[in-house]
């Protein structure tokens, strides 16, 4: 086994000189170890995950409309009426309204 030093930088005459050794006397470069390539992005999901994050959007959208109907009502001055709401909805065709009456 050969004792083999790393030396550092980039030298004209070390090339030079490899060049002059012969090929079977030549040993093979150390690699350092691989280390497992780091995935960019966003994780993958598990199934379980996927079924929660349904879960998460539908909360995320329900509170959305939330907050824009109690901001409308916070800048009106006016209490949450659900009737008028409903009416709102109706009147725009809205498929939330077409959700709502089948579940």
């Amino acid at each position: 086994m050969a004792i083999r030093n790393e030396i550092a930088g980039n030298s004209y005459r070390l090339r030079e000189h490899a060049k002059l050794v012969p090929e079977n006397l030549r040993l093979p470069p150390i690699s350092s170890p691989t280390k497992p390539k780091k995935r960019r992005g966003r994780p993958t999901k598990k199934k379980e995950e996927l079924q929660h994050s349904d879960n998460q959007a539908a909360v995320r959208a329900l509170a959305f409309k939330w907050i824009r109907i109690l901001y409308r009502c916070w800048k009106t001055r006016t209490p949450y009426n659900e009737a008028r709401y409903l009416r709102a909805l109706q009147e725009r065709g809205s498929p939330v309204l077409m959700n709502a009456e089948t579940a």
